[in-house]
């Protein structure tokens, strides 16, 4: 094996590890590994949604978290999020327009891992026609990029108030795994290949979600953790960037 692929890996398992300690899912660090490595838009979109199916599913079984999902506010988001999630997995934009889309996914990651968690009273969603639109652009971000779509979705629920920090991320990790089992079935039917490298890449990611769920929170500083990640999804903006000027 070579030995480019044991370190990315590596990276992968650590970057799930992470996140997981952090709860949260993990695209946009997967993106950013991989973004790191120099890896095609072609391999990263669907290893990364392939990643994050694996990882959410098991992440909701450990902590039992589809237990705290606000079911109709969870509905009128991912509902119209699906369609959109779909298409976007069926395209695969030019390396440049990804290049920047990927950056800007990751940047308002950061901010989002940055972002202080305060506990506030709860306010009364609104009515799903007005959500319809938020889960629709959204979806399709996660579809374009293979985000995901939780880092998106979380800083809307704690700032509006919508759901506590339980509930959010519990919501998150549901509509990435929506989207990401949308955005796959969009690049199936699409006539790109699918990377040779992806079964390893989510046994690593798998692997690491154990460890930060079982391990991770234990161990490590969760405010730390998330500036850590902060800082790497930042330097992976900006080679992408970079690259994207070349």
């Amino acid at each position: 094996m070579d030995y480019e692929i044991v370190i990315l890996l590596g990276m992968l398992l650590l970057a799930a590890t992470l996140y997981s300690a952090a709860g949260q899912g993990g695209g946009s660090g997967y993106l950013a590994v991989m973004a790191l490595f120099g890896l095609t838009p072609m391999v990263m979109k669907p290893a990364a949604l392939a990643m994050n199916v694996a990882v959410t599913l098991l992440t909701l079984g450990i902590t039992r978290g589809i237990r705290h999902i606000p079911v109709k506010l969870c509905m009128a988001v991912t509902v119209p999020s699906f369609p959109t999630a779909l298409l976007g997995g069926y395209f695969l934009p030019p390396a440049a327009v990804y290049g920047y889309l990927v950056a800007g996914a990751l940047v308002v990651a950061a901010l989002s891992l940055w972002r202080e968690r305060r506990e506030l009273p709860l306010v009364t969603p609104p009515r799903p026609i007005t959500l319809a639109p938020i889960g629709g652009l959204l979806g399709l971000i996660s579809g374009l990029t293979g985000v995901g779509g939780g880092i998106f979705l979380a800083p809307i629920l704690l700032i509006k108030r919508w759901a506590d920090l339980r509930a959010t991320l519990a919501m998150s990790s549901a509509f990435i795994l929506i989207n990401s089992i949308a955005a796959l079935i969009g690049h199936a039917f699409s006539n790109y290949e699918w990377p040779s490298e992806m079964p390893m890449m989510i046994a690593a990611a798998l692997l690491g979600a154990l460890l930060g769920s079982v391990w991770g929170r234990r161990y490590l500083g969760t405010a730390g953790v998330r500036w850590l990640l902060g800082g790497v999804l930042l330097v992976a903006a900006a080679r992408m960037v970079f690259f994207a000027h070349q």
